[in-house]
């Protein structure tokens, strides 16, 4: 039904993760995302900023991916943890470096020629300059920064004055 219509479709938001959507529903929805010809953009959430959570998101990237071939079908890869979203600070740049290393190297190891991953949790135009710094990330998501047309407009003017635009 989308296609012609929209390029990307978002999978494994976390409010759908705790709508229910479980590991198997996402691999599917990705699998038929990509089967008809759109990008879809993959959202692997973190409970907790712990060495061993991070593992546990380089699995959940494995599991959304497990009916797909990323040698064969472009995903794009949204990092989000979850004890980030709405809180008063982001995640720690170091962390979100670390992260997005692991998962690119995931990435990497399933087939991806061009691993690309961004990052999404509480990015607003008072700290999306640690992030556009990252040259590990291939962007950000502003979610609820997005909602304000100033905020927004702020961030994509820090980041291009920051070289990624």
């Amino acid at each position: 039904m989308l296609r012609g219509l929209v390029d990307y479709v978002l999978v494994g938001h976390s409010e759908r993760r705790a709508a229910g959507d479980g590991e198997e529903q996402i691999a599917r929805k990705v699998a038929a995302a990509a089967d008809a010809g759109l990008t879809p953009i993959l959202f692997v959430d973190e409970d907790d900023p712990t060495e061993r959570a991070i593992d546990r998101t380089a699995q959940r990237l494995s599991a959304g991916l497990a009916r797909v071939d990323p040698s064969k079908h472009e995903v794009l890869v949204v990092y989000e943890p979850t004890w980030a979203i709405g809180a008063r600070e982001a995640a720690p740049a170091e962390h979100v470096r670390a992260v997005a290393e692991q998962l690119k190297s995931r990435l990497a190891e399933l087939g991806a020629s061009e691993p690309r991953v961004i990052y999404g949790g509480t990015v607003n135009g008072d700290n999306v300059d640690r992030f556009a710094a990252l040259e590990v990330l291939d962007g950000v998501g502003a979610t609820r920064a997005g909602l304000d047309p100033d905020e927004f407009l702020r961030i994509v003017d820090r980041v291009a004055a920051a070289g990624g635009g």
